[in-house]
């Protein structure tokens, strides 16, 4: 089996209470990893902001055979400090001393007054030159942050929302002809589209969101798919995305999950969930719920 397009997020390893799914047992890390390597899963997603997951994942790299790919975040940066750079470097080294390498550094600070910043792009810029980086890129939640991102091309990656019921982001990428490689997150918007009466506590246009669920549900009776595998098989039907982040921590679901990614969905229901999902919605970004987390 192959994990494909996966790739584990980890927040939960470190903040085991993050979004609406089931929590983490942290002594259940020493198995979740090692489960996700074996159905294929060879990257893994994480950052300093999640407490202890830089250090369990970088125990588990540097005991492991398998060549692994690695992303974490670059965070607390001050846009005033003319001498970023060091701030910068200072949590790289940290990053690299916690994982034993990292191929990809994310900011985590997505604002757009951030990722614009001539320091912090200058210091990108020289800590490439330095080798330090080998590749960067932006987690963003706007539409404003995107199109900066894809404009400056500073940027190699960029991390994006991207849901059954949303994928303007995507599309917005793939109008722009940009050669950007693609991170899609928030795939089950943290669990919440599993959770109605979540959805009811937490957003304004609960309705309109559930209805739209119902409307996916209903496509995927016709095949015999509920939503998760439906979710899975859609975003990972999407030629453009280079990875697409899964934040489970229950093995079982992991496999599920995997299994899901790689079925093969027709052109009919392919269209008709792009209908659904083309068209960008306010209530599938976090920033705007009644409980962000």
């Amino acid at each position: 089996m192959t994990g494909g397009k996966l790739c584990l997020g980890t927040v939960k390893i470190g903040v085991p209470s993050y979004g609406y799914s089931t929590t983490i047992d942290p002594d259940k890390c020493n198995t979740l990893l090692p489960a996700a390597t074996e159905i294929g899963i060879t990257c893994f997603d994480t950052s300093p902001r999640y407490k202890d997951s830089e250090r369990i994942i970088g125990n588990f790299v540097k005991n492991n055979k398998k060549k692994l790919f690695i992303s974490t975040k670059i965070d607390n940066l001050d846009i005033c400090d003319e001498f970023v750079v060091s701030k910068m470097r200072e949590s790289i080294f940290e990053s690299i001393e916690n994982l034993g390498h990292v191929d990809l550094y994310y900011l985590h600070q997505n604002e757009i007054s951030v990722i614009s910043n001539n320091h912090i792009l200058e210091s990108i810029r020289q800590l490439k030159n330095e080798g330090l980086i080998k590749e960067v890129g932006a987690s963003i939640y706007s539409m404003d942050e995107l199109d900066f991102i894809l404009e400056s091309n500073s940027f190699d990656w960029v991390q994006i929302p991207v849901n059954i019921l949303d994928v303007s982001f995507y599309n917005r990428i793939i109008e722009s002809n940009s050669t950007i490689k693609i991170a899609v997150r928030s795939i089950f918007l943290q669990g919440i589209i599993f959770h109605p009466e979540m959805i009811i506590e937490s957003i304004s246009d609960a309705n309109e969101m559930i209805s739209l669920l119902n409307k996916v549900k209903s496509l995927g009776s016709q095949y015999d798919l509920e939503l998760i595998d439906l979710s899975v098989a859609y975003i990972c039907s999407l030629p453009l995305i280079d990875q697409v982040l899964v934040g489970t921590t229950n093995i079982r679901n992991l496999k599920r999950i995997e299994r899901a990614s790689r079925i093969l969905l027709n052109t009919n229901i392919k269209s008709a969930i792009g209908e659904i999902a083309s068209t960008n919605k306010s209530w599938t970004n976090p920033r705007l719920w009644n409980k962000y987390i």
